[in-house]
């Protein structure tokens, strides 16, 4: 009996420990159907119930983290299920697996985590699933590697659904560092694959869907989204690009747009319960989608009071604090500095910064940008709160000292110049050195900015007294960035200290051969083409006057060793003065005496360039607000008209002319047609039924587009040749200096009006974004934008008559045949060839240089009578820049010259966009070329054109996104 008993106890428990394992193994397929229908809320919740059951199972572990990783979710929930397997077996393939997923959902930083853990997951266990992974973190880390991992993969591997789903994405991704948009259309066909083999994943139709909805095709990206609904109505992701197509386009009626979108919601709601991340996307397609703030923020504070430290939450509190900063940054911008109302501003910014800092955040990576914001206040303040700056800058360098190295190296030198604590910022910088020199010890690439780390920790030695520690790190910090000035200056100051202290021994003659060494250092600083004020001019003028007693022939000292300036054509003063804006209360301009300004319309996004049609309706390109190198989803760009029938120099209304653009920028109309260049074609365009809007369009000229480059230049100009059917329209450059592999890029082209005869006018033209034909001589004319790293003064902009033919200097030289500085571009344009020299020796020298880094854009002929008679035929040039230069800019010039571009004469003719220009913040000082700082701006000016009475009209294209219209009354006197 006994026996028998033992035997059915055995039988049954072997049945229980089966039924277990196939429950289990049940639940692991039931995940793996969830990445099946991309429902990884459920999935998620479904993986969390088993991990109590089976915390030690690793296969279980790693799937749960792929729905962790499908619902977005942050590196630290992910990373917990990896240590969690990791931690009995630091070679499970299922834990480096979740590694890799939670290296994924952090930033570009740690993509080599991700391929070496994806890569020994695959390499211990051949799962279709770590190939997936594997490929995914190739895409933007080392497409080349990814390709040949492809060629290595068994066919089963290469057909299983999420191989084929990753080698899609991979495709896609890396037709941009490969230069090759065929990769776009391989990615579509490798989905269809997906399709037809496995017609139940929606992965083959959400994915096709997004890149078809990328590319503005919507409405072959809809009946792919209503396919994956079909399959999986409870996905996220799926609903959220459904409401997007249904509210980006034309493809419903406006009256059924919302309906149907709010139809769709209400399914989602009624197919998934209400999670994390359920709240946070429905706040998303209420705010975003719908705008309806009232639902989106019923939403949101659902999800705050459910998970406040969630990492949905800290976004959240993350785009409220961005929002307000904008707002107050925004007004700040349009501050004198002087003012008591601009210090009120930054303490406002400074309370916003405390107030989130104070939030319940999910990582520190919320904080970086944060304390970015309040160094950037406390550091423009007069005086500024030293102990508040001083916590900002342990902000800075505990959240974020290698994430933005080169602010982290300012906030330092500020930390132990304008504070009583040099003592900490040695401590604080002597860190980052060691932490940057430990990442070059193990195998990283050196840290570019490990030299200048060391300047900030001499400079704090010598602040805090340490003279022989500071002046060794200062001579290291040299060895490592021989291009940083404020180093060299550094170093001088520290020479003369010791000067200074011989001289109080009364060793006068140890004194001497330490301020030689000052000099000199000061010199080798001055030979440094650098961003932002180089100090150390002044710091040799004052060392010239110890020396001497006064500063009198110190141009002439300076003259000895300094070399040749750049001649720039000759300014005169048109002796501007104040003139408010009418239409805009507290905003005033600069004008000539005579002149006045006011606001045509607000009622544009970023108004670029303008024309006018035969019944004088002023029309302007307007391209949707971008914060990125890409268009904005849906071709929402647009030409606008604004009529003004009464005259009163007021737009009466704006209405939509033309839609569905990119990056609009040239406009001209030519026989009753339109011309619009976007940024991958000219479009030419009639108005049937002559009710504004130009419904029927077609392709003129294709044009080089957008390649996905990081510095790419994607706007194109156009100028009709009336008189000899003739269009020409600028092609820029893909790069700052590169070599072309396009002979259309850098150049300007022409073409016959009927689409024949299309050939590169001239070329070796970085950016001719401003052109015009001039009235006298019907020469084509152009603006030209120069290259940017060669410091404050180098390369001038320049403008000239083109030749046919001609070839103006890019990416070889400028000016007048003066070679570009290679240094700072590495190898991008070598080896130099003898045709480069050629070219170069005949390359055309401008007729007109003006400083550095105005980017003029815009270049108008004025013909009228209403401006004073200097101004006939004079040209006016918008400046939309001026940060990175010794010249304000943020303004438009005016351009006086013989026909032939001889005997020219430039002037400022409306300026004060940017406020108390002079004056440099020390934000402003270590900002440069890193940070495109603008200072204290309140527009950009970019169009030009007049009408038939003569007002000139200029177009800001951000921050006061406007159209202006100058006017002159009295007639004055020639300059």
């Amino acid at each position: 009996m006994k026996s028998l008993i033992g035997s059915l106890s055995g039988l049954m428990l072997s049945v229980c420990v089966c039924t277990a394992s196939e429950e289990l193994e049940a639940a692991k397929a039931k995940l793996r159907e969830h990445n099946r229908l991309w429902t990884f809320e459920a999935g998620a919740v479904l993986g969390r119930e088993w991990l109590d059951r089976v915390p030690e199972d690793a296969e279980l572990r790693a799937l749960y983290a792929r729905q962790l990783h499908g619902q977005l979710y942050g590196q630290r929930e992910i990373r917990e299920q990896a240590d969690a397997i990791l931690e009995r077996e630091p070679d499970n393939p299922w834990g480096l697996y979740a590694q890799a997923l939670a290296f994924l959902t952090t930033d570009w930083r740690y993509s080599g985590e991700a391929v070496e853990s994806s890569l020994r997951a695959w390499t211990l266990l051949p799962q279709p699933e770590f190939a997936a992974a594997h490929l995914q973190t190739l895409r933007s880390r080392n497409p080349e590697a990814g390709l040949a991992f492809l060629d290595s993969l068994d066919a089963a591997t290469l057909q299983h659904p999420e191989v084929l789903h990753a080698r899609a994405e991979f495709e896609y991704w890396i037709q941009y560092p490969l230069e090759d948009p065929a990769y776009a259309d391989t990615s579509l066909a490798t989905l269809a694959t997906l399709r037809a083999r496995w017609p139940d994943h929606v992965s083959g139709y959400l994915s096709a869907a997004q890149q078809l909805y990328r590319s503005n095709e919507p409405q072959e990206a809809l009946p792919l989204v209503e396919e994956a609904l079909r399959l999986s109505p409870s996905s996220a992701h799926v609903r959220y690009l459904h409401w997007q197509i249904l509210d980006e386009t034309d493809l419903l009626p406006a009256a059924e747009r919302r309906t149907a979108i709010e139809a769709s919601i209400a399914a989602y709601r009624q197919a998934v319960p209400e999670t994390v991340r359920g709240l946070a996307l429905l706040t998303t397609a209420y705010r975003n989608v719908l705008a309806d703030e009232e639902q989106a923020a019923a939403f949101e504070a659902k999800l705050l009071a459910q998970a406040p430290a969630s990492l949905h939450a800290s976004r959240i509190h993350q785009e409220k604090f961005q929002r307000e900063y904008q707002r107050l940054q925004a007004e700040v911008d349009g501050i004198g500095r002087t003012t008591p109302e601009y210090q009120h501003q930054l303490r406002l910014i400074c309370d916003a910064v405390y107030q989130f800092l104070e939030k319940p955040l999910y990582d520190d990576s919320f904080r970086e940008w944060p304390y970015r914001a309040l160094f950037r206040a406390l550091s423009a303040m007069h005086p500024v709160p030293t102990a508040e700056l001083a916590e900002a800058v342990r902000g800075l360098v505990q959240y974020g000292q290698l994430i933005n190295p080169r602010l982290t190296y300012s906030a330092l030198i500020l930390l132990a110049d304008r504070t009583p604590y040099a003592a900490e910022a040695t401590e604080l910088a002597r860190g980052v050195v060691d932490k940057a020199a430990a990442e070059a010890r193990e195998g990283g690439p050196p840290n570019y900015y490990l030299g200048f780390f060391r300047d900030a920790l001499g400079w704090a030695l010598y602040k805090a007294g340490h003279i022989e520690e500071g002046r060794n790190e200062l001579e290291q910090a040299l060895e490592l960035s021989p291009r940083n000035t404020r180093a060299y200056y550094h170093l001088g100051q520290v020479f003369e200290q010791m000067a200074t202290a011989a001289e109080a021994r009364d060793a006068a003659e140890e004194a001497g051969p330490w301020l030689d060494k000052a000099a000199d250092t000061y010199i080798a600083g001055l030979e440094i083409r650098s961003w932002g004020p180089n100090p150390c001019q002044a710091a040799l003028a004052a060392l010239y006057e110890r020396r001497h007693g006064s500063r009198e022939g110190f141009d002439e000292y300076l003259a000895t060793f300094r070399g040749e300036p750049i001649r720039l054509t000759p300014k005169i003063d048109l002796h501007l003065e104040p003139t408010p804006v009418e239409g805009l209360p507290g905003r005033t301009l600069n004008l000539p005496p005579g002149f006045k300004v006011k606001l045509f319309s607000d009622q544009v996004d970023k108004a670029r360039f303008m024309a006018w049609d035969d019944r004088g309706v002023l029309h302007v390109t307007n391209m949707k607000p971008q914060n990125t190198w890409s268009p904005v989803p849906g071709r929402q760009s647009t030409v606008l008209a604004l009529p003004d029938k009464d005259g009163d120099g007021r737009a009466d209304t704006v209405y939509k002319a033309v839609d569905d653009l990119n990056w609009p920028h040239g406009i001209a109309f030519y026989q009753g047609a339109l011309f619009v260049a976007d940024d991958d074609a000219i479009y030419r365009l009639a108005d049937q039924d002559a009710d504004g809007f130009y419904e029927e369009r077609t392709v003129f000229a294709e044009v080089p587009g957008f390649m996905g480059r990081p510095v790419e230049h994607v706007t194109h100009t156009l100028v009709l040749d009336e008189a000899n059917d003739k269009l020409y329209f600028h092609i820029g450059s893909g790069c700052d200096i590169c070599r072309e592999d396009d002979p259309e890029r850098s150049t300007v082209m022409q073409i016959n009006t009927d689409g024949t005869g299309r050939r590169i006018y001239a070329a070796g033209l970085r950016n001719a974004i401003g052109l015009a034909l001039h009235p006298e001589t019907g020469e084509l004319w152009a603006a030209n934008t120069g290259h940017d790293r060669e410091g404050q003064d180098r390369p001038p902009e320049w403008i000239t008559p083109l030749r046919d033919g001609g070839f103006y200097g890019w990416p070889f030289a400028y000016g007048d045949k003066v070679w570009t500085d290679f240094s700072f571009y590495g190898r991008s344009v070598f080896p130099l060839t003898a045709a480069d020299s050629l070219l170069v020796a005949n390359m055309e020298s401008p007729a007109i240089l003006i400083p550095a880094h105005l980017a003029p854009m815009a270049l108008h002929f004025y013909t009228h009578d209403q401006f004073p008679p200097q101004y006939k035929h004079a040209a006016f040039v918008a400046c939309r820049a001026g940060a990175l230069g010794n010249d304000p800019g943020y303004k438009v010039m005016a351009l006086f010259a013989e026909p032939d571009g001889s005997n020219a004469r430039v002037a400022d003719f409306l300026t004060g966009f940017r406020l108390d220009s002079a004056e440099d913040s020390a934000w402003d000082m270590f900002s440069g070329f890193f940070s495109f700082n603008s200072g204290n701006m309140w527009g950009k000016p970019v169009g030009l054109t007049t009408d038939e009475a003569g007002h000139l009209y200029l177009t800001s294209d951000e921050i006061t996104q406007a159209i202006f219209r100058i006017e002159a009354s009295p007639r004055q006197g020639t300059p």
